[in-house]
């Protein structure tokens, strides 16, 4: 066996490959012969899996004069060469017996079998094949004049297995390793150039036993079942069994679950024995190590998809065979809507990615962006191109997405419950629908610079920290008072949000932060509204050091707005001309409260407010109910609803009012001793 640096051999051709005598061809000079250029991309070492010409140490290289392949070239719907054997170094090929007008696509494998019955389903055992290491070339299409360059690509998995042990008499050398359990064969498309794992029977065959400290298989491509037996040592007259662990690490650092052995990948397990276990010690999944060819090309991965030439069937038929081989990182090019994305919520199970393993998606190079649903309500449309509803609705195991510039939407429930996503470019988007990123526990960060629309739970549960939303003009989009139950706000339950800068917002939407447990800090200096429950149980709210600095432009104050915001001691709302009704109950801590301007009441604002000892509501004129109707002698402005927790007690308050609410005074309701506005007060006295 050679070895060699990495070169594109270019195979020119000097006799006819398909049985033409000398006296068929035309003159030597009139014909267009194809140019064939092969290039192998990391595969085992040559010394352990059969002869395999000029491949290094690393496992990458060429085909030398001699090697076989099998070759498959289809012109339009109809087959030239079928299986035909392409000797490299020797056979001729030319274009007048392909076409001379028309793309052919060409498909190779190595080493080349006696027969194939359908190319697109052929199904090869690797426990039982000669040359196990199946090389597959990834389709090519090419014309007249055009170089044929075939990447080599490896469809079956390399496990290799290192041993160690500290236990004084082993030789290693001896041990005998096999497997359990694992599936021996594998459905091949040699015209895609893809591998479909295939299911273990009894006609399967095994993967036999070798002996010594470090063994390498090469096994078929196949899903593996944490905590099933797996790797079988035998030493010292005992047999050990290691079972699939539930995860590994990975290269750099961190784990991930293992799920299957990965097409065109290699796991390395390093065990260490002792008398009465088996430890793994180390365990890493990384790609073959591959060389670039002449011209720069080499691919992969199975989980890259030009969905341009595809119909939606076509799309998802792709990815689920690229799944089934373990794959979990794609990029996808072309139109979107080949991509088949159905945006109804009902249909969203049948979406190409729905509840799958997919870990990461490129999106980069897909075109033909258009207008996204941003609510299953139907007085909730869009104007806006971006990514479908419901894309990647259900992808627990997916952490990275990369969107291209085009995208300006996230359509409703596009990546509702994806809860590893941590990373994905929203710096172009202006739009987020419902619930599009709702519990993304992992999401932290993210840029949302240029939004300035977000509907209900757009982030519901995500694990932002910070938030900067320097254009946003509303958010919580959608909710209503008629659905204003059963739904959160757009940042609703997210428990880990510190702070939020929206300098632009003037209405808060309805609960948009509530239940935002350690929200202390707020900058929205253009806001006027603060709407129902948007700040319902911000525990960690208070009122010191400026904290309460972002309602002194504040007009209006929703119903339960505050509610249960138990860091809050002494509120000042300046502005403030209407209180709605519990807009501050629950909040045990607060000691006082300012409403120079409010005019306008709903009941209990102040319900179950223990610690209040002083109020001060000094604006001049009638009090009324929030309609403008109601006096509050007829109201219960002050009073507590329910029989839950600790009261507040207008007794042990005193109130201050304008002079204009005096007994015989001009204002109303006016004061009669201690008696105010259907409750008596500790003292009642004036500015």
């Amino acid at each position: 066996m050679k070895t060699r640096t990495l070169l594109a051999a270019t195979l020119a051709a000097t006799l006819a490959l398909a049985g033409c005598s000398k006296n068929d061809e035309p003159d030597e000079p009139t014909r267009a012969a194809v140019n064939i250029r092969t290039s192998i991309g990391g595969t085992t070492d040559a010394g352990s899996f059969g002869s395999r010409a000029a491949i290094g140490a690393d496992g990458s290289g060429n085909f030398e004069a001699g090697d076989v392949l099998g070759l498959y070239a289809t012109a339009g719907t109809t087959a030239k060469l079928a299986n035909s054997a392409y000797t490299v170094g020797s056979t001729a090929l030319w274009w007048d017996e392909l076409s001379m007008t028309d793309p052919v696509a060409f498909a190779a494998y190595y080493p080349k079998a006696e027969a194939i019955t359908d190319p697109a389903a052929t199904i090869f055992n690797a426990a039982t094949a000669t040359n196990k290491d199946l090389l597959l070339a990834t389709p090519v299409t090419a014309s007249k004049g055009e170089d044929v360059a075939l990447a080599f690509r490896h469809a079956m998995h390399r496990l290799t297995v290192n041993l160690s042990t500290d236990i004084d008499g082993w030789n290693l050398a001896t041990a005998q390793v096999s497997l359990a359990g694992m599936n021996a064969s594998a459905t091949v498309n040699i015209t895609a150039g893809t591998v479909t794992p295939g299911k273990a029977d009894a006609t399967d065959g095994d993967y036999g036993t070798k002996t010594g400290a470090s063994t390498t298989f090469v096994v078929a491509p196949q899903k593996v079942t944490a905590d099933a037996d797996w790797i079988q040592i035998t030493m010292d007259g005992k047999q050990y069994v290691y079972k699939v662990p539930a995860s590994i690490t990975l290269p750099g650092g961190g784990t991930a679950p293992l799920t299957a052995l990965e097409s065109g990948k290699t796991l390395t397990l390093n065990l260490a024995l002792t008398r009465s276990s088996v430890t793994l010690t180390c365990g890493d999944i990384a790609a073959w190590d591959t060389q670039a060819t002449i011209d720069g090309e080499i691919n992969i991965g199975g989980g890259d998809i030009d969905m341009t030439a595809m119909d939606a069937a076509g799309v998802k038929a792709a990815i689920d065979t690229a799944i089934a081989a373990g794959i979990t990182e794609f990029k996808l090019t072309g139109p979107i809507a080949n991509l088949g994305i159905k945006e109804d919520y009902t249909l969203s199970t049948s979406n190409p990615f729905y509840d799958t393993g997919v870990t990461k998606v490129d999106l980069s190079g897909v075109t033909g962006w258009q207008t996204v649903a941003y609510s299953n309500f139907p007085d909730v449309t869009s104007s806006v191109a971006g990514l479908p509803a419901y894309t990647f609705y259900g992808c627990a195991a997916l952490t990275e997405v990369v969107l291209p510039a085009e995208v300006k939407a996230i359509g409703a429930g596009a990546f509702t419950s994806c809860t590893s996503l941590s990373t994905i470019n929203l710096k172009d988007v202006t739009h987020i629908g419902k619930q599009a990123f709702g519990f993304c526990e992992a999401l932290t960060v993210v840029d949302l610079s240029a939004v300035i629309n977000l509907y209900m739970e757009a982030f519901q549960g995500t694990g932002l920290t910070a938030l900067s939303l320097p254009e946003a003009l509303a958010i919580s989009g959608g909710l209503t008072a008629n659905n204003f139950s059963s739904h959160t706000g757009s940042f609703g339950d997210c428990e880990s949000l510190v702070s939020v800068n929206a300098p632009k917002l003037t209405s808060t939407g309805y609960k948009s932060f509530s239940g935002c447990s350690v929200l202390t800090a707020l900058t929205l200096s253009a806001l006027t509204e603060i709407n129902d429950q948007a700040f319902y149980s911000c525990k960690k709210l208070t009122t010191e050091n400026e904290g309460f600095g972002f309602a002194k432009k504040v007009t209006t104050v929703g119903e339960d707005a505050f509610g249960y915001c138990t860091g809050l001691t002494n509120p000042e709302l300046p502005k403030a001309t209407l209180i709605n009704s519990r807009a501050f109950t629950g909040c045990t801590a607060m000691e006082s409260l300012k409403l120079p301007e409010a005019t306008k009441f709903g009941n209990y604002i102040v319900n179950r407010c223990k610690s209040l000892t002083r109020i001060e509501a000094t604006a001049f004129g009638a009090f009324t109910d929030n309609s403008g109707d109601l006096s509050l002698n007829v109201m219960a402005v002050f009073g507590n609803q329910g029989n839950t927790g600790d009261p507040f007690d207008a007794a042990n308050c005193a109130l201050v009012l304008n002079a204009d609410k005096n007994t015989g005074g001009t204002g109303s309701p006016t004061v009669n001793g201690t008696t105010w506005a259907n409750a008596t007060w500790k003292s009642i006295t004036n500015p």
